[in-house]
């Protein structure tokens, strides 16, 4: 079996424990049209960034765990490869708005092994240690992920830029940001913590060419919203994050 070192984005969808039979199908369906959505990012882009040609994905229930394998030795020259998982969790997030399904996870760099359907390693571990944290439905980096990015984004700042590294650091910071994260289970007083979080709302505010429309951004998100079951017990969650698109729409879009 064959060590990796790489990006592991590990999710699962809120609120399927309350589906019912037509619902569980109509859900499997989704995730098969995640996972065909993976294999064509790998398809499109394999031939020439090896993150995606030899990326991986592992389907249990409503986990999904995806996999992005880099050279642990060059890490700090893998900018680019965090924008590009950074901007595939984002459309996956802002999707599953669309279509019904609320996704939370995390996302962890470190050791792993994938062998068939079934990844382990400390990189899994740590994801799954952080991904139910935030009571929300999102993305958030893990602690240990963070001090990675961290230095990595020194390094970044040290470098002499041309227009394209400007352009790429201007997108990814509106992909990425920093945020007072609601928590679940909170076992002391605390009841936020601030991570590097996944900004789907991005694409609210920069739609696809035939997401376009004349409506604001906060109205499309409402109505994707209003289309989705909420027991009591979820409504944190949604409000949680109405509340980061809010603070999102503040920060980067302000009217």
């Amino acid at each position: 079996m064959r060590k990796h070192f790489g990006i592991i984005l590990m999710i699962d969808a809120l609120g399927v424990s309350q589906y019912n039979i037509k619902e569980c199908r109509d859900f499997l369906i989704k995730q098969k049209n995640l996972e065909e959505h993976f294999q064509s990012l790998k398809a499109v882009f394999g031939s020439w960034a090896p993150h995606y040609k030899f990326s991986q994905a592992s389907i249990f229930g409503d986990t999904i765990i995806h996999c992005w394998p880099i050279d642990s030795k060059k890490i700090t020259d893998h900018y680019s490869v965090i924008y590009d998982v950074v901007a595939d969790a984002s459309l996956v997030l802002q999707d599953g708005v669309k279509n019904g399904v609320l996704y939370r996870g995390c996302i962890a760099i470190g050791d792993y092994i994938f062998e068939k359907n079934t990844v382990l390693g400390p990189a899994v571990f740590d994801a799954h240690d952080w991904y139910e944290s935030a009571n929300w439905f999102g993305v958030i980096l893990t602690p240990k992920t963070q001090l990675l990015l961290e230095s990595l984004f020194e390094k970044e700042n040290r470098k002499t830029k041309d227009k394209s590294d400007e352009e790429l650091e201007q997108q990814l910071s509106r992909l990425l940001v920093r945020y007072e994260v609601p928590l679940s289970h909170c076992a002391s007083m605390q009841n936020t913590k601030e991570f590097w979080s996944v900004a789907w709302p991005f694409w609210y505010f920069n739609p696809l060419k035939e997401e376009i429309t004349e409506e604001s951004p906060r109205e499309v998100v409402l109505k994707d919203l209003f289309k989705i079951s909420q027991s009591k017990d979820g409504e944190p969650k949604f409000k949680n994050s109405i509340d980061f698109f809010d603070w999102y729409h503040e920060k980067f879009y302000p009217d």
